[in-house]
């Protein structure tokens, strides 16, 4: 489930955003995500871009889950107690 907020809520309590011209609507509004189910563990990726959405290709095979997504790829292993997660760019211009 995804949902806006406003405002922030730390300990408990919900705070009003400070008022300031250069912060006006930054700290206004977050985006809470919550799993349909509660589970002992549930992963999360959020890709964001400032340039409108990218193409995504997911891919699940067992305890691993890969994303490509403008030109990275990112593997996440999730057999152990915690995830694993490795980052690499799949252009070879980027890794020189």
């Amino acid at each position: 489930m995804i949902r806006k907020v406003e405002g922030y809520t730390y300990r408990g309590q919900t705070f009003e955003p400070a008022s300031h011209r250069l912060s006006e609507g930054a700290a206004r509004w977050r985006i809470e995500v919550q799993p349909p189910s509660a589970n002992t563990h549930d992963l999360f990726l959020h890709v964001l871009s400032t340039d409108g959405p990218k193409p995504a290709q997911l891919t699940r095979r067992d305890e691993r889950i890969t994303l490509r997504v403008d030109g990275w790829e990112l593997r996440f292993d999730t057999s152990g107690s915690s995830t694993a997660v490795q980052v690499g760019s799949l252009s070879p211009k980027a890794l020189s």
